[in-house]
C-alpha cells in the first residue's frame, strides 16, 4: 500500500527515488571533481629519483618518469649560473651566483624568458605565495603569470619555488629555483615535487 505526499502529491517511492537521483547526482559531482580536475597526487615513493651532485647546487628530485635531459652551466661578467632541464612535466631547474645581476623590475616572463631569480625579491609580481619547509630547506612556491606571442597569443600561470638551501653545496649558490614552465604541472603535483626534494643520498 502506498502513500501519497498532501504537499507535494508525489508518493512515498516516487520521493525516494527523487532523493536517491539527488545524492547519486552530488557523488558523481564530487568524484569528478576530485578525479578530473583535482587529479589523485602520484606515490614520490614509486617515481623516479634524480640525483644531482654539482659543483654548485645538489639535490635529489623525485617525480614520475623523469630524468635529466640537459645539462649547462656557464660564466659571464662574474655571474656563473647552471641548469637542469628534465625530460618530463617540463620541470627545470636554475641557480645564479651571489655576482649576478638580474634585469631591472619588473622582469618580462614572456617568449620563452620564465625570470631570473635568487629570491622572491627579484619576482616582479607573485601569485599566492606559500612557505613550505622541504628536507632541502625552506621553499616559497608561487605562480607566475607567463605568456607567448608569436603567430598566436596564449597564457598560463606557471608554479614555481625558490629554495633556501639549509646546507649549500657552495656558499655562493645559497639558493636555487624550480618551474614546470607553461604550467605542465598542477599546483598540486608541483606542490608535492616540491615537498620532497632533499639533499642528495651519498
Amino acid at each position: 500500500m502506498s502513500t501519497t505526499s498532501a504537499r507535494t502529491g508525489l508518493s512515498k517511492t516516487q520521493l525516494i527515488t527523487i532523493l536517491l537521483s539527488g545524492v547519486i547526482v552530488a557523488v558523481s559531482q564530487f568524484v569528478y571533481a576530485q578525479v578530473v580536475i583535482h587529479p589523485h597526487l602520484f606515490d614520490t615513493h614509486q617515481a623516479t629519483t634524480t640525483r644531482v651532485n654539482g659543483d654548485y647546487i645538489a639535490f635529489e628530485l623525485r617525480a614520475p618518469d623523469t630524468a635529466i635531459e640537459e645539462e649547462s652551466s656557464r660564466t659571464e661578467a662574474g655571474c656563473t649560473s647552471v641548469q637542469y632541464i628534465m625530460d618530463n612535466h617540463r620541470l627545470v631547474v636554475n641557480a645564479y651566483s651571489q655576482d649576478c645581476d638580474f634585469p631591472g623590475a619588473p622582469q618580462r616572463v614572456i617568449n620563452g624568458h620564465h625570470g631570473m631569480y635568487r629570491t622572491l625579491d627579484d619576482v616582479s609580481e607573485p601569485i599566492d605565495v606559500e612557505k613550505i619547509d622541504t628536507p632541502l630547506g625552506d621553499a616559497q612556491i608561487f605562480l607566475q603569470e607567463y605568456s607567448e606571442h608569436t603567430n598566436f597569443s596564449r597564457e598560463w600561470e606557471e608554479p614555481v619555488a625558490i629554495i633556501t638551501f639549509d646546507k649549500p653545496t657552495n656558499a655562493d649558490f645559497p639558493t636555487m629555483v624550480i618551474t614546470s614552465q607553461k604550467a605542465a604541472l598542477s599546483r598540486p603535483h608541483f606542490t608535492q615535487i616540491v615537498s620532497a626534494l632533499r639533499p642528495p643520498l651519498s
